[in-house]
């Protein structure tokens, strides 16, 4: 989403904090948002903020489910507020049964896509961003302040992901021979736990995580990572890199 909002970030910024950006796709289900600095603030912070708003703010209840390659923060607010929290494969696809099934108060994804209890069971962009700006209402906050104020509670976490292009069968193999023998380091980084739900994660010591998953539909393996800082995710994604050109490897 972020490299699509160049010309946005920099209208915002030129505007000198008098306003903040909103964007949707072409059919409105997913959001993208600027801060009043002219900073991206990722699907990540607002899928947060929104179930923050959602049950401090406006008394809602009910569970949260996210996708696999979602940040960490929401299973943080889940413990924080007694919340359980779901975890489905990628795909809103695999969210929208959870929401039709059990008593969901937000599903969201890292693609952009929130959908909201007493609305529609499905992804809408507009009406997320809708109750984003009634949480900067109600709070009398800045969005920029907000997220700070969610760094500040729940750590940074970090995000990014990078697509590596490597034939679907080669993808497909590497993620099976991550899944059968994880490494017990990767870099600097000691390997906690392993999850396995649509790709591998390898979950590390110090919080951060890594997710191998195969494309279904390009020649793509997709590395998703979480990090304390950016230096950490970039080492984190370098050496995931390596390790899936020694696997692709003949």
């Amino acid at each position: 989403i972020e490299r699509n909002l160049g010309s946005l970030m920099a209208r915002i910024k030129k505007l000198g904090g008098k306003a903040v950006g909103v964007a949707n796709d072409g059919d409105g289900d997913r959001l993208g948002m600027v801060d009043e600095k002219g900073s991206f603030v990722s699907p990540h912070r607002l899928l947060a903020l929104v179930i923050d708003h959602l049950y401090r703010n406006k008394g809602m209840r009910g569970e949260v489910v996210k996708t696999f390659s979602t940040t960490s923060m929401i299973d943080k607010i889940g413990r924080d507020f007694g919340i359980t929290v779901h975890e489905t494969a990628i795909g809103f696809k695999y969210i929208l049964p959870l929401m039709l099934e059990r008593d969901i108060l937000v599903g969201g994804e890292e693609s952009g896509g929130i959908g909201v209890k007493g609305h529609i069971p499905e992804r809408d962009g507009i009406y997320s961003a809708l109750l984003i700006l009634e949480k900067m209402m109600w709070e009398g906050k800045s969005l920029a302040m907000m997220v700070k104020e969610l760094e500040d509670r729940y750590g940074p976490h970090i995000y990014r992901r990078r697509d590596l292009k490597i034939p679907q069968e080669k993808a497909r193999k590497v993620v099976e021979k991550v899944t059968s023998a994880p490494p017990e380091k990767l870099g600097p980084q000691q390997v906690e736990e392993t999850k396995v739900l649509d790709g591998v994660k390898l979950l590390f010591q110090g919080g951060g995580w890594l997710l191998f998953r195969a494309s279904g539909t390009e020649p793509l393996l997709r590395l998703y990572c979480e990090g304390a800082t950016p230096q950490e995710v970039e080492t984190t994604l370098d050496h995931g890199e390596r390790l899936v050109r020694e696997l692709a490897q003949p």
